[in-house]
C-alpha cells in the first residue's frame, strides 16, 4: 500500500466519528407539551430537552 493510499485511508477513518455525530444532529423543531392544570392551559416548548418557553393561558383571560 502506497503512502497516498494510506493517507486517504487515514482521512476516511478520521471522518467516521464526525459522520456519526451528524446523524444525531439536534432538531430545530421544538417539542411542544400542552397540558391542563386546573383552569389553566400550559404550553411548554423544549429543544434538546431544555425548556425555553412556557405559555400559560387561564380561563378568565380576555378574548382578543
Amino acid at each position: 500500500m502506497g503512502p497516498f493510499n494510506r493517507l486517504i485511508l487515514l482521512a476516511v477513518l478520521a471522518a467516521v466519528p464526525f459522520a456519526a455525530q451528524a446523524s444525531d444532529a439536534p432538531s430545530a423543531e421544538p417539542d411542544v407539551t400542552i397540558r391542563q392544570d386546573g383552569d389553566r392551559t400550559v404550553e411548554e416548548y423544549r429543544v434538546n430537552g431544555f425548556l425555553y418557553a412556557c405559555l400559560l393561558y387561564t380561563s378568565d383571560a380576555a378574548d382578543e
